[in-house]
């Protein structure tokens, strides 16, 4: 719920008329205010991305209009780099030079686990994660393998993304067990981590 009235007052904030000082109802307002992404939106938010610094789209997960989105506008905004809500890791494997990831490994952590134990075949607490994680990562998982991620010592490492592959196994399994610990919707200490 909360999330619904942050987007709400976004919403109505953006729209111009303070609330209490309209007639129109605010499905209306919306209405007026919104944009053909397709066409007249895409020019404004092209407008606005050239003359900013850095430039945010977000959309909900696993929506197709946001990725359209953001490939219609990628050629014509101008910006260097792209920084996807994926982990460095997974940008790093699509072999497209201009995206970089900005989040945890949510998906695949046992794939980040095990790609650095093959560089480490010796260090037996990679060894033991990738063990553990043998039949596919639950977040259940977590707490035993953030326990032995901690015993793993000096490994030899990759910069997948740029960002240490050894740090994303340890930043991935923190968040993890922040959020194992969370009930109910208060997952916010997760998300800040």
């Amino acid at each position: 719920m909360r999330r619904l009235l942050i987007v709400l007052a976004v919403a109505l904030t953006s729209v111009g008329a303070p609330l209490g000082q309209t007639d129109q109802p605010i499905a209306e307002l919306l209405k007026i205010h919104q944009y053909d992404l397709a066409a007249e939106g895409k020019a404004l938010l092209e407008k606005e991305a050239r003359a900013a610094s850095f430039f945010l789209i977000g959309g909900l997960h696993g929506d197709k209009e946001t990725p359209a989105l953001v490939d219609s506008l990628w050629p014509t905004v101008g910006y260097q780099y792209l920084a996807a809500e994926m982990s460095p890791w997974a940008a790093s494997r699509l072999k497209v030079p201009h995206v970089r990831g900005s989040d945890i490994e949510e998906l695949q952590p046992h794939s980040l686990i095990r790609q650095l134990a093959e560089a480490n075949p010796k260090n037996r607490a990679l060894q033991s994660m990738v063990d553990s994680a043998k039949d596919g990562y639950k977040r259940t998982l977590a707490p035993r393998l953030l326990e032995l991620a901690s015993s793993m010592g000096e490994v030899e490492d990759s910069a997948p993304g740029g960002i240490s592959l050894r740090k994303q196994v340890v930043r991935t399994l923190e968040i993890e067990v922040e959020r194992g610990n969370r009930q109910g919707n208060d997952r916010l200490a997760a998300s800040v981590r």
